[in-house]
């Protein structure tokens, strides 16, 4: 898949792809699925945190950022320029997110563009 293919999954709904190559692997992809307005961001917006809450408005708010803080230092700082980019280039497709669920870490339901903006 490319930037801007897309799969057409029934019930008026596509899963759009955006490559996202070195966020932080070479074969890094974002998945966007139209309707319900979810970006699966791969490794981007992630943290090494678990929590049976799931999502960012029902954990202690703190410790969430300080994991991201944690996760961003130690993963994806090699590749600063590359994430700043790639969130150009989302934001450039002015498409509604209402949530960033990642590969690993919290869900971002409430404000879900507050990560994207820190």
């Amino acid at each position: 898949m490319r930037t801007g293919d897309s799969i057409d999954i029934g019930n008026g709904k596509s899963l759009v792809f955006v490559e996202a190559q070195m966020l932080h692997w070479p074969d890094s992809m974002f998945t966007y699925l139209t309707g319900d307005a979810i970006l699966f961001s791969n490794d981007a917006f992630g943290q090494h945190y678990a929590s049976e809450a799931l999502f960012n408005d029902l954990v202690a708010q703190d410790e969430l950022w300080a994991e991201c803080i944690k996760y961003y230092a130690n993963i994806l700082t090699p590749f600063s320029t590359l994430v700043t980019r790639k969130i150009d280039e989302v934001l450039g497709m002015n498409i509604p997110v209402k949530t960033i669920a990642t590969s690993h870490g919290i869900i971002w339901r409430k404000d879900p563009l507050q990560i994207v903006e820190k």
